[in-house]
């Protein structure tokens, strides 16, 4: 979700305002409970029409009912029936003052046998299907039977839809579908209004796919979807799972005889299909060009259409990254002779996929904004229109649309899409570096996302009560604003501001630069360039400090504010650059360099049982080990100042420990990631120079130590996870064997080999070949 700019998470709210307490029921229905039944519903609970159905009898509060039915014992319903007492249960008491209403008598009688009925009709093993229950059919039957008797003396309409709900129930936990059938059909009205009729309903359509009737299972399970608010989201998941080939499908779309059924039918099934509903919507504009169907079916579209091609422009990968010349040089040439109009991938050289898809759903979508006969759901179709018209690079016709939808009675969540569009558009409309024109777009683009970043990383959520929300602000939105603006910075070689606008966010009337809370975190720094930092040092250097959003008064004032780094970031990106690079000595200068309040809250301490240059395996230490890179930085520029076989060990040691594999990768970056081993490769190649140098010491303990220590960090740069935990123990590559026989063979009698050797399998299944 977090790729769609357009088409919010919950599509069902995009097309019209649903109640809050059905938001949760997936699709969509043209029978939608009146004002009066909701108001019955309490905000706060799902909403649930039997329980209105039950207040027809004796009015009373939704919890109250909901405990009558739900929860109030077999028990006390006995009691009440015989007069012994008054229940406590407002709803059961107004049915026992009922003396001489037939309905009362025959509800309180219904609610009596509901509840003995109750054990035979739950699921005893909540694991196993309903049809794997075990049941007990003697019961059912019996119970059947009883119900049977009683609805031939009911003569309430709705206490007898309940008997022939149980009993069409009973039949059904016994296998008796056919039965199931004929009695719904006997039974069951031609127009159904409670609940509890359209439970009826399901248990037939059940019956239907048991008797291998899927056309006409399916089409009462859309039935249902359509009429039955609260037996949507069931109805749509039992549809859904009713699988049907090409023939039985076109049998369904026929059988559907009312054009409203035909177009309900035509919806389930496009939206319960994996691809672009095209099609669908043109044959259900046929039937109904207002259908509020078509319109959340049109937003289905958007949906799938961004999850296609955003994701390919909205990435982790720096656009501070040029191309070759050749491909700029290329891209140039294309756009210059029209061949190409897609602006959003020109920078990538990626080619968009679904282009034709995208053509022809615009095509649909401006004939529908068009159409003046037809409703807008207000703005929908234009702005959809001028959307689809920007992500197929026709800028002209995106500003037509806007431009129309304006005019048009647009939602809160289309109004924000409009201007986010706006946006973008004036910057593809920039050529040339704009001071004041930079300045005013920032500032309209950041009250436009008023929220604070983290507050839209669910982005999309749109709360049903309009007047009580704050429009989700599309986290899609966000990303592509940055990425847009990214490119025209780097356009017009400012890779500097390019950097910063990747982090552009609204911080309100919080500090900017300088004031923010103090942050470890260097790594994402590490992407750029020493030039780029440089740069961007330079830059945080010479502006003022503590501005923020709100009282920014240039464009990169307003960057800044949002930066999240802060001038010792920046030279801890700088440092870690020339750690990498074993410059040791440019290092320290950076560090040096950093505020004493920063450097002071970077002490590591980790790891307590061993040093970053201690061997893991034998040196353990129990003084609690503690440094900062700083000192790091200059123990290994020491070590590498003194150049003896010793100086070499502890070096290569360092750098094991502060790789991917070692326990100190504090030290070398601010995040370890089961992804990032492949960081380490050049520390680790370095490490075995280092150790060649140490192995070939006078020194032979030591050099022992340096050629198993060779051998670990062989392991880890050859590493795969199939030779780890292959089946009777890890594989062993060339490289390992002939270290192993060099240790063996030239220090196979010193003291570390014979310790190391009672404690490492890894030596012994080295030893023993495989």
């Amino acid at each position: 979700y977090y790729q769609r700019i357009f088409a919010p998470d919950h599509l069902s709210v995009a097309v019209y305002q649903m109640p809050a307490q059905i938001e949760e029921a997936a699709g969509y229905s043209s029978q939608m409970p009146s004002t009066k039944e909701l108001s019955f519903c309490p905000p706060t609970s799902k909403w649930d029409s039997n329980l209105y159905d039950w207040s027809q009898i004796a009015p009373t509060s939704y919890d109250v009912i909901d405990e009558a039915v739900y929860r109030v014992s077999k028990a006390e319903i006995e009691k009440a029936i015989q007069g012994k007492s008054v229940s406590t249960n407002s709803f059961i008491a107004t049915l026992q003052k009922k003396k001489d209403n037939i309905e009362a008598k025959e509800a309180l009688n219904y609610l009596l046998f509901a509840k003995s009925v109750e054990p035979h009709v739950t699921n005893g093993d909540e694991w196993e299907s309903v049809n794997n229950q075990k049941r007990n059919l003697p019961a059912l039957y019996q119970a059947q039977k009883q119900a049977e008797t009683a609805l031939s003396t009911i003569k309430s309409k709705s206490i007898r839809a309940r008997y022939v709900f149980q009993i069409l129930r009973l039949m059904h936990f016994q296998g008796n579908y056919s039965g199931v059938v004929t009695f719904a059909d006997k039974n069951l009205p031609t127009k159904l209004s409670l609940q509890v009729e359209y439970r009826s309903l399901l248990l037939k359509a059940g019956a239907l796919r048991w008797l291998g009737r899927k056309v006409e299972s399916k089409l009462l399970f859309a039935q249902i979807a359509d009429e039955s608010a609260d037996l949507r989201e069931l109805a749509i998941r039992n549809f859904d799972f009713i699988d049907l080939n090409e023939s039985q499908e076109a049998d369904l779309i026929r059988m559907a005889k009312l054009p409203s059924q035909r177009n309900n039918v035509l919806f389930l099934l496009a939206r319960s299909e994996s691809g672009y509903g095209y099609d669908r919507m043109i044959e259900m504009n046929s039937i109904d060009k207002n259908s509020a169907q078509l319109r959340y079916l049109a937003v289905r579209e958007m949906a799938l259409i961004e999850d296609s091609i955003l994701p390919n422009f909205i990435s982790e990968k720096s656009v501070t990254v040029r191309p070759s010349f050749w491909k700029r040089a290329w891209a140039f040439v294309v756009r210059r002779l029209g061949l190409s109009t897609s602006l959003l991938a020109d920078d990538r050289g990626i080619k968009l996929p679904d282009s034709e898809q995208r053509s022809k759903t615009l095509a649909f979508f401006q004939k529908k904004a068009s159409d003046l006969s037809a409703a807008n759901e207000p703005a929908l179709w234009s702005s959809m229109s001028a959307y689809l018209a920007y992500y197929n690079g026709d800028l002209p016709l995106s500003r037509s649309m806007i431009e129309m939808a304006k005019q048009q009675n647009a939602t809160k969540f289309v109004q924000h899409r409009i201007k986010l569009l706006e946006l973008l558009l004036q910057i593809e409309s920039l050529s040339r570096p704009d001071a004041k024109q930079e300045f005013t777009l920032l500032t309209e683009f950041l009250n436009l996302y008023s929220n604070r970043e983290s507050s839209i990383v669910n982005d999309n959520y749109w709360h049903p009560k309009e007047d009580s929300y704050l429009v989700s602000e599309s986290g899609a939105g966000l990303q592509l604003f940055r990425n847009r603006l990214q490119k025209f910075y780097k356009k017009t070689n400012r890779p500097t501001e390019s950097i910063l606008a990747e982090y552009l966010r609204n911080t309100g009337k919080e500090p900017g630069l300088g004031q923010a809370g103090f942050s470890r975190d260097s790594e994402p720094l590490l992407q750029y360039s020493d030039v780029d930092l440089l740069s961007l040092l330079h830059i945080i250097e010479t502006t003022k400090q503590g501005k923020s959003s709100a009282s920014a008064s240039t464009a990169n004032e307003l960057l800044l504010a949002s930066f999240q780094f802060g001038r010792d970031n920046v030279l801890d990106a700088l440092a870690s650059h020339s750690m990498n690079a074993g410059d040791y000595a440019t290092a320290i200068d950076y560090y040096k360099k950093q505020s004493t309040s920063f450097a002071k809250k970077l002490v590591y301490d980790y790891v307590k049982d061993y040093g970053p240059f201690q061997n893991p395996e034998f040196e353990i230490s129990v003084k609690l080990q503690k440094m900062t890179r700083r000192q790091f930085a200059e123990e290994m520029q020491q070590l590498s100042q003194k150049a003896d076989q010793e100086s070499y060990y502890r070096m290569a040691i360092g750098l094991y420990n502060t790789s991917w594999h070692g326990s100190w990768w504090i030290l070398g970056r601010d995040y370890w990631s089961m992804s990032s081993e492949d960081l380490s490769q050049t520390q680790l190649k370095q490490a075995l120079l280092f150790l060649e140098k140490a192995a070939n010491g006078s020194d032979s303990e030591l050099a022992a130590k340096s050629l198993y220590m060779s051998l670990r960090v062989t392991r880890a740069l050859e590493w795969q996870e199939a030779d780890q935990w292959r089946h009777g123990g890890p594989g062993f590559s060339a490289n390992e064997r002939k270290l192993y026989k060099r240790l063996v063979s030239g220090y196979g009698t010193t003291n570390f080999y014979k310790q190391a050797k009672q404690q490492c399998s890894y030596l012994n299944l080295l030893e023993a070949g495989r």
